[in-house]
């Protein structure tokens, strides 16, 4: 049966039927207080207090499902409204995040919405020339059997006029939600007056409202703002009352008197911002006066995706212009046009000159009544059975029966948000602690957590953003001074240099005296320099011992290969490269000796010191990298182990005391290192003679297997000029025998060993000069934060002494905001213990009733 009704036909129009049998299909969670425990249920033993036959309930809660009727449900309409009544005074919509169930009643201007609402509430508004509701009412309605006529008129405050102009209400945006309790009136007649008083103090949210509350002549009040999101709360006490709750809409408009588009706009978007909440139903007033389809209402309704929860009301129906239209109307009365999802009804006030006699409200139901059973009615839709949707009465059955289904849907979801965003405030007041009677122990136990954490990270117990940080700067720096700016030299005798990207003169070509026919084997195109056929003469013919034995100096192919490849051309732009004309030219211009070749060693020093000078870049990009990495470090350790004091005056003067503290022995180690830099700038120095010794027969090897490559190569390139044939060039053991008996004494031999004494050098140097900065690092800077951080901390707190626990108890006093936000964070929270509560009564409330009477 998918919880449908069986039910026997009715005896009487209001009887309620005796025999209904129904199929539980919701389940229905509800609290039993304000812990919010999601095991805690409130059960309800249906056996003694709902008869099982009679009530579709949720095993073990006693509660009807949606698909129950409103006999079905009986007196328990009023426990799910009187409960959804006191969680709006809560505002737990706003707490839970999650709207309410509620109607609400739209409609043009001038479409009989206000007769609509008088006919339900029983009650008078406000009617003037135009537009009359110029912000929202909630009536609540509640049938109280002994109770004599009373209304509690309330100023609902949601928003204030701060004219930002991102609000989508603008000039008003949405604030906490403030309650002010107006008046109470006990005469029916008053109340009209003392609506508008109401109204005139909601559109002068500037003065106080109590100055409204006994005006005489309200209508010369001038109002500071024409229309209004706030609310205007009527809870009406009285016999026979429909149990019901609904908001009243100011009337959609095209036009406003001054002209402009901003009160259009605000009352549209008011309407969106209502009908827009998929817990609302939407009633519909459509006069029949005019065509449907030019109802702005009606199309803000299909703008919002709103049809299927729309109950439509045709309204004036006694004014019908035209019989032509009449079909049109059929058609949606009977569901084929217009469409709303709960279908139409069609309800007849009475006209200004019935008010002006002062009708009363049954009389007004009686003339409703006959209304539609005149020839007027009948003769045009007699034909078609609408009858349970004609009148007042009908709707507001409908009405009461809707809502009260839509409260059972809701209440477990909302009872589910209402556990899950009291955890979330809790959360966030715990983040909020209040001001600590032992401010003195906390700033203690603050500044200990953070300089722990800042230890363990030093100390390297587990991985973490700071070790990892500094290794690869300490990484990145040893790369760039040892091997990024080592210097080179650039092999090519200076007659070559223009061949391999060096300005300099063109070559002068060797003289080649041998015959090229002998060099050249029958059927090749390659000359073998291997060849032994004939000797070969060149200015750089190398000359053989007295033995005949060329003289080798070269290493292993291997090595000089490995090592060769990387020495011609420098790639950092802050490596100094060299070469053998410009060694040359520096070795002359320092000389004072008459005698060839001799190396004076100022020079071989100068050389040395222009190898260094770009050490300061690398030096700097370590020192940024480094107080970089130390201060991200050390926020996150303030922010993991300070963070609920960060709106307190201890998080920001620990932030800044732990910022000077870097800076102060930040600049002391950069002074120590540039020192450093400067040291080793002044002149050479190492003691270690077997080092220095060991590291310059490496070089002078390493250069000087370059060297004969590349004398080899220019060597090849003469000879294929002078006979053009390709020349064997592959650089193997063969090559490299036959280089060394065909090519002289290398001329550059002394540029060559120089620079083997500049590259040993500048390994020694920097090595020595990498620890250095790495030492100053981890054995000064790291040291002072490990050992030192915290007394200079505690210092700067200012928490030792005499006025040490007033200090403290400043540090950890609340700001403004914290307070203001701990405050709304209380507020809510009580809110919504409040909701677990009410929710808690209305299950009990519930069970204590029998919600259906026997026989007829």
């Amino acid at each position: 049966m998918n919880g449908r009704l069986l039910a026997m036909p009715h005896s009487s129009g209001d009887t309620i039927p005796g025999d209904i049998i129904v199929q539980p299909e919701l389940n229905f969670n509800i609290h039993t207080g304000g812990n919010l425990k999601g095991n805690d249920l409130a059960v309800c033993d249906s056996t003694t207090s709902m008869p099982r036959s009679s009530v579709a309930t949720t095993p073990g809660f006693g509660l009807p499902t949606p698909d129950a009727s409103i006999e079905l449900i009986g007196s328990g309409v009023k426990v799910l409204l009187h409960a959804i009544r006191d969680l709006e005074r809560h505002g737990i919509d706003a707490a839970a995040s999650m709207p309410l169930p509620k109607i609400v009643v739209v409609g043009d201007q001038s479409a009989g919405k206000s007769s609509l609402i008088e006919a339900i509430s029983e009650i008078s508004v406000p009617r003037d020339s135009g537009t009359c509701t110029r912000c929202v009412l909630h009536i609540n309605l509640r049938d109280e059997p002994t109770s004599q006529w009373r209304c509690d008129v309330s100023l609902v405050q949601k928003y204030s006029p701060t004219g930002d102009p991102n609000s989508p209400l603008f000039p008003w945006t949405e604030m906490g939600q403030t309650v002010h309790h107006f008046k109470t009136v006990y005469d029916k007649q008053d109340l009209e007056n003392v609506i508008r008083r109401a109204q005139v103090a909601t559109l002068n949210p500037q003065e106080d409202y109590r100055r409204y509350l006994n005006c005489r002549n309200v209508s010369k009040e001038a109002l500071k703002f024409p229309f209004s999101p706030n609310i205007i709360s009527l809870e009406i006490f009285a016999p026979g009352l429909p149990d019901l709750s609904f908001y009243d809409l100011p009337g959609i408009i095209s036009q406003s008197p001054d002209g402009g588009q901003e009160t259009v706009q605000l009352i549209s978007k008011l309407g969106e911002i209502y009908m827009s909440q998929e817990n609302t139903i939407i009633l519909l007033a459509v006069p029949m006066e005019i065509d449907i389809d030019n109802s702005m209402a009606s199309a803000l309704v299909d703008k919002v995706g709103a049809n299927h929860r729309t109950i439509g009301v045709l309204t004036k129906p006694d004014r019908l212009q035209s019989d032509d239209r009449v079909d049109v109307w059929k058609s949606v009365l009977q569901g084929q046009n217009f469409r709303k999802g709960h279908g139409y009804f069609v309800v007849k006030q009475p006209s200004q000159a019935d008010l002006n006699d002062g009708i009363s409200h049954g009389e007004a139901r009686v003339s409703e009544q006959n209304f539609f059973n005149s020839v007027f009615w009948t003769a045009r839709f007699g034909d078609i059975d609408v009858k349970d949707r004609l009148g007042t009465r009908n709707l507001q059955r409908n009405l009461s029966d809707k809502l009260a289904h839509l409260i059972l849907e809701v209440m477990p979801k909302l009872e589910d948000q209402v556990v899950c965003k009291h955890a979330e405030v809790e959360d966030q007041l715990a983040e909020l602690p209040e001001p600590p009677q032992n401010a003195l122990q906390v700033v203690s136990q603050a500044v200990i957590d953070f300089t722990q954490a800042v230890r363990s990270m030093i100390d390297g117990t587990e991985p973490n953003i700071l070790t990892e940080s500094w290794k690869k700067i300490k990484n990145e720096f040893h790369e760039s001074i040892i091997n990024g700016q080592r210097p080179t030299l650039l092999v090519a005798s200076p007659e070559y240099e223009a061949d391999d990207g060096r300005s300099s003169p063109a070559p002068t070509p060797c003289k080649i005296n041998y015959t090229p026919s002998k060099l050249v084997k029958r059927n090749t195109q390659i000359i073998d320099l291997s060849s032994d056929d004939e000797e070969i003469v060149t200015p750089t013919k190398k000359r053989k011992d007295a033995n005949g034995t060329p003289k080798m100096t070269a290493r292993s192919s291997k090595r000089e290969d490995s090592i060769c490849s990387v020495i011609p051309i420098a790639r950092d732009p802050l490596r100094k490269s060299f070469t053998l004309a410009e060694l040359r030219t520096t070795l002359d211009s320092f000389s004072t000796s008459g005698l060839p070749s001799v190396v004076e060693l100022k020079a071989v020093d100068h050389m040395i010191l222009l190898t260094l000078e770009n050490w300061k870049d690398p030096l700097k990009v370590l020192l940024n990298n480094l107080k970089s990495a130390m201060q991200n470090s050390l926020a996150k350790s303030l922010q993991d182990k300070v963070y609920q004091w960060r709106a307190t005056k201890l998080f920001e003067e620990m932030q800044e005391a732990y910022r000077n503290f870097l800076n102060r022995h930040m600049e002391s180690m950069t002074q120590y290192v540039f020192r450093a830099l400067k040291i080793e700038r002044v002149k050479p120095i190492t003691r270690d003679e077997k080092l220095m010794s060991r590291y310059v027969k490496e070089e002078q090897a390493i250069l000087e297997a370059a060297r004969l490559k590349k004398r080899y190569m220019e060597y090849a390139r003469e000879l294929e000029k002078k006979y053009g044939k390709e020349v064997n060039k592959n650089w193997d053991d063969k090559t490299r025998k036959q280089a060394t008996e065909v090519l002289d004494a290398d001329p550059y031999s002394r540029e060559v060993g120089v620079m083997a004494r500049i590259r040993a050098y500048y390994q020694i140097s920097a090595m020595r000069f990498v620890d250095q900065v790495v030492q100053a690092v981890e054995a000064e800077l790291l040291i002072k934060f490990r050992e030192e951080l915290y007394h200079d901390l505690m210092t700067a707190l200012q928490v030792f002494g005499e006025d040490g626990y007033k200090n403290a108890n400043r540090l950890v006093a609340d700001d403004v905001e914290r307070e203001e936000r701990r405050s709304l964070l209380k507020e809510r929270k009580r809110r919504l213990e409040q909701a677990s509560d009410r929710i808690k009564q209305m299950h009990l409330d519930f069970c204590g009733q029998n919600p259906v009477r026997h026989g007829s």
